[in-house]
């Protein structure tokens, strides 16, 4: 990932406990991504994957561009009780781009995840901008668009002064 600078990324870890959920709302607001956690080591923790991804569904449906999701499955390092499988077949059903095995313990497949991560935030970022370029308004609300023809007329009109 060639940068002039390194992407900054603002992690929050609300830990998955029910109390915290009211206090998740404020963060799809302004969420470019969502890393979406479980335990390789407990098959109930997928499970309630299926809820947060919903909630994200559900907050940030009116976003103009859907939320990068990625689900991730931490505790690598210890023996696992669900299956890629599974993870696979929930980040098909919600959208999911991505399924990494990390552990935060070991930190095995952590900075890779950041790196893959902040990678395609990156490219979303500058496909909007590129997007956003291409169809600027010009000031009576037009998209702006540039070909040959247009090119053209200009240098043929007729100049006042």
């Amino acid at each position: 990932m060639p940068c002039s600078s390194p992407p900054q990324l603002c992690i929050w870890d609300t830990a998955g406990i029910e109390r915290f959920r009211t206090m998740t709302q404020g963060y799809y607001r302004h969420a470019d991504g969502v890393l979406l956690v479980y335990s390789l080591a407990d098959s109930a923790s997928l499970r309630l994957l299926t809820s947060w991804a919903r909630e994200v569904d559900d907050r940030t449906v009116t976003s103009s561009s859907p939320v990068l999701k990625i689900i991730v499955g931490n505790k690598s390092d210890l023996e696992h009780r669900t299956t890629e499988h599974t993870a696979s077949e929930l980040a098909a059903t919600y959208g999911c781009e991505l399924v990494l095995q990390v552990s935060a313990k070991t930190g095995e497949g952590i900075e890779e995840a950041l790196r893959v991560i902040a990678g395609k935030l990156l490219a979303r970022s500058r496909e909007r901008r590129r997007s956003k370029l291409m169809t600027s308004p010009d000031s009576d609300g037009n998209p702006l668009t540039l070909d040959r023809q247009d090119r053209t007329e200009r240098r043929q009109a007729p100049r006042c002064c």
